[in-house]
């Protein structure tokens, strides 16, 4: 008799992030949650769908996303480089870390959905997420980084660069930037609406470059590079087109440039030709 595979458990740790849109009004709401599974990749994964934002705030739906996003990237960003909440700072004012909390399991997905559930009554798992997911390929924004330090060197410093805007203690990270030029890479190759969720969040980033008041330079030249998946039905396809439309467009307002590329190394030497041009 065979006996069935069962995987062993492992220790996570895990804590809520809550936000409370009037500091001090006590009235607050669970926006995402973060684990740090024990030998494992930490996640932070927001609570509040975009089909939930739209229906509960439908006037501060575009603010929230953004808020919701620029909180999960930081989180997530601090935890992957620390390995723990200690000593993490949330962006700006109204959000506060939860008591962390410690548990065990076998699959880290189901805990954090558990975890979801518990935590916020305004969750409701989209139905894409229910459906088969795809094998995973290799990162696109990861070859891009690593296509540029390869071919010249000397651009390491500006890759993953870090820097405080304004007076938020934790520094923005920039996939690449200089005195002249600054750029975000995104890749639409996953679920759209994360897709779309991350890339605004760093249409953001790069704007608080010209916004934020105690910078010591403001690259002239900001753009957004998407990666655009190689495959796909037409209706898909289309529906992407549009996203990024829409994207370009608001983007467009705060002078910051969409730009579109199948392949990694299109998009590394556009930055290299930008870099050597604008330098």
């Amino acid at each position: 008799m065979k006996l069935a595979h069962c995987s062993p458990l492992h220790k996570v740790s895990w804590a809520p992030v809550y936000f409370e849109p009037l500091p001090g009004s006590g009235e607050r709401f669970t926006i995402a949650v973060c684990v740090i599974p024990e030998g494992r990749e930490p996640e932070c994964i927001p609570s509040l769908q975009p089909s939930t934002v739209n229906k509960v705030f439908p006037e501060d739906r575009s603010f929230l996303r953004d808020a919701v996003e620029m909180v999960r990237e930081s989180l997530q960003a601090y935890v992957r480089e620390t390995n723990s909440f200690q000593g993490w700072r949330p962006p700006f004012d109204g959000v506060e870390l939860g008591t962390p909390a410690s548990g065990k399991t076998r699959n880290t997905s189901e805990f954090l959905d558990a975890a979801l559930h518990l935590t916020s009554a305004l969750y409701r798992p989209e139905l894409q997420a229910k459906t088969t997911s795809k094998p995973k390929k290799a990162n696109w924004t990861s070859s891009v980084r690593s296509l540029l330090i390869e071919r010249d060197e000397r651009m390491k410093p500006l890759v993953d660069a870090r820097i405080c805007l304004a007076n938020i203690d934790l520094p923005s990270v920039f996939s690449f930037l200089s005195h002249s030029y600054a750029a975000n890479l995104v890749s639409f190759a996953g679920r759209l609406q994360e897709s779309m969720r991350e890339a605004r969040a760093k249409a953001w980033s790069l704007d608080q470059l010209d916004q934020a008041p105690s910078i010591l330079f403001r690259p002239e030249c900001r753009e957004l590079l998407a990666g655009m998946p190689n495959e796909g039905n037409q209706h898909e396809s289309s529906k992407l087109q549009d996203c990024i439309d829409e994207l370009r467009q608001e983007a467009g307002r705060r002078n910051i440039q969409v730009l579109q590329f199948d392949q990694p190394e299109e998009a590394a030497e556009h930055i290299l030709d930008r870099h050597y041009s604008t330098a």
